[in-house]
Parts: C-alpha cells; structure tokens; sequence
C-alpha cells in the first residue's frame, strides 16, 4: 500500500496537469488564433 498510493497520487495529478493544459491551450486558441500560428 506504500507504494500504491504514490503512484495513484502521481497519476492523478499529472491527468489534472494536462486537462488543464489542454483547458488553458483551447481558451487561448480561442480568444488569440494569430499567437498560436506565430509560434507554430
């Protein structure tokens, strides 16, 4: 169980880690196309 819950915790927080992510790159891409296609 020690070495469970390290894992299970990692895990959560690097799919929270990426939702926002994804969540922070759709609101941009959104709201300022021409950045996003500058640094593309």
């Amino acid at each position: 169980a020690g070495v469970i819950l390290p894992i299970v915790i990692t895990l959560i927080v690097i799919t929270l880690f990426v939702f926002l992510l994804v969540a922070l790159y759709r609101m941009c891409k959104k709201k300022t196309p021409g950045i996003w296609f500058a640094f593309s």
